[in-house]
C-alpha cells in the first residue's frame, strides 16, 4: 500500500466562500489524512527509519549522519573511487520530500520522517556509480538527538535559508574531494524546490531534475488557497539564474497535490531559450508511478548548447 507523505494544505478560505474546488480538495485531503493516521499508528519514527534502511541497503547505500548548520542530517550513499584529476566525477544527489509533516490539517506532526520515502526509493534504484541521498532536516533523527529542529522546519520554514545552507554544506562535506565534480540534483516534491535553490548557489551542478517538485510554493499555496510558507525562500525566484542549467521537471498526469501548473509557472520565469524540459508522465500521481520508470526517466534531461561551466558538459548516460 502506498501513502502520500506531504504537508497537506491548510485552508484559509473565509466563511461562506468555499466553492466546489475547495470542497473537493478538502475531501481529498481528509482521505489522505486518514491513511496517514492509520499508517502512523503502526509506523513509529524508529520503524520508518528501519524500513528506510532496508530500502537503502537493497540499493547498496550506506547510512551516515553529520551535523550541518545546527541540524543532524541523515544521508545514505555509495561512492566510486575518484578517478584521475583530469576526469569528471559525476554524482547523483537525491533530496527527500516534505515527509510526514502534519497529523491533521491543523496539527503538525511531532516527527516529519516520511512514511513513504520516495526520493530514497529512487536513489536506491539509480544505477550510477556514485549516489548521495539527503534526508531533510529533522527526518530520521535518532532518539535523543539535540539540534536545531523544530516544527517550523517541516511546515512554514521548510525552504528557509538555514535549511538550504545545511544541505549545501552537507553535500560538500559528504562527497569525496574532486576538482571536477559534476552533480545532478534530483529532488522529490518539496525536495525539488530545494534542488533548485541549491543549484542556484553552486558552481558544480550539471543538471537539475524535479519529481512532482514544488518549485513555486507561492503559486502552490495560492492554487490550493492555503497559508503561505512565511520564512521560506521561493525556488521560482531562482528561475532566471538557472536558465543555462539543464533542467528536467517531471509531473504526474494524475498529481492533484503538485499539478503541472507549478512547473509551468516556474518555466515562465525563465528567460527565452532557457534549458528547461517539462514532461508529464501518464499514470503517475504525486507519490506513485515514478519508481517503475526509474532511472530511465533521467535519460530525458535536455542538452544545453552554449552553456558555460559544468552545465555545458553532457550528463552521463545511465
Amino acid at each position: 500500500m502506498t501513502f502520500v507523505a506531504i504537508d497537506p494544505p491548510r485552508r484559509i478560505d473565509p466563511p461562506g466562500r468555499t466553492g466546489p474546488m475547495v470542497r473537493v480538495l478538502a475531501a481529498a485531503m481528509l482521505g489522505m489524512l486518514v491513511l496517514l493516521h492509520l499508517a502512523g499508528c503502526t509506523a513509529t519514527p524508529a520503524e520508518r527509519s528501519s524500513s528506510a534502511g532496508e530500502i537503502a541497503s537493497r540499493g547498496g547505500l550506506s547510512r551516515g549522519t553529520l551535523r550541518s548548520r545546527g541540524f543532524a542530517l541523515t544521508t545514505w550513499s555509495r561512492f566510486a573511487p575518484p578517478g584521475e584529476a583530469s576526469s569528471a566525477y559525476d554524482v547523483d544527489v537525491y533530496i527527500e520530500g516534505d515527509g510526514y509533516a502534519w497529523e491533521t490539517t491543523t496539527d503538525p506532526s511531532s516527527d516529519p520522517t516520511p512514511l513513504n520515502p520516495v526520493a530514497l526509493r529512487l536513489a536506491a534504484a539509480d544505477r550510477a556509480p556514485s549516489v548521495l541521498y539527503l534526508a531533510r532536516p529533522c527526518q530520521f533523527r535518532p532518539t535523543g538527538t539535540r539540534d536545531s529542529c523544530g516544527v517550523p522546519f517541516w511546515t512554514s520554514q521548510r525552504f528557509a535559508e538555514s535549511v538550504v545552507a545545511s544541505l549545501d554544506e552537507a553535500i560538500d562535506r559528504t562527497l569525496p574531494p574532486s576538482t571536477r565534480r559534476r552533480l545532478t540534483l534530483i529532488g522529490y516534491s518539496g525536495g525539488g524546490g530545494l534542488a533548485v535553490l541549491l543549484a542556484a548557489r553552486r558552481s558544480d551542478v550539471a543538471a537539475v531534475v524535479t519529481v512532482a517538485g514544488n518549485v513555486a510554493h507561492g503559486v502552490w499555496t495560492s492554487h490550493h488557497r492555503v497559508s503561505p510558507l512565511l520564512g521560506s525562500l521561493d525556488p521560482i525566484d531562482s528561475a532566471a539564474r538557472l536558465a543555462a542549467v539543464p533542467q528536467l521537471h517531471l509531473v504526474g498526469a494524475n498529481d492533484r497535490i503538485v499539478p503541472r501548473l507549478i512547473a509551468d509557472s516556474f518555466a515562465r520565469r525563465s528567460p527565452p531559450g532557457g534549458c528547461i524540459r517539462i514532461v508529464t508522465i501518464a499514470g503517475a500521481s504525486h507519490d506513485s508511478g515514478w519508481l517503475e520508470n526509474w532511472p530511465a526517466l533521467l535519460d530525458r534531461i535536455p542538452a544545453c548548447p552554449g552553456a558555460d561551466g559544468p552545465a555545458a558538459a553532457p550528463v552521463p548516460a545511465r
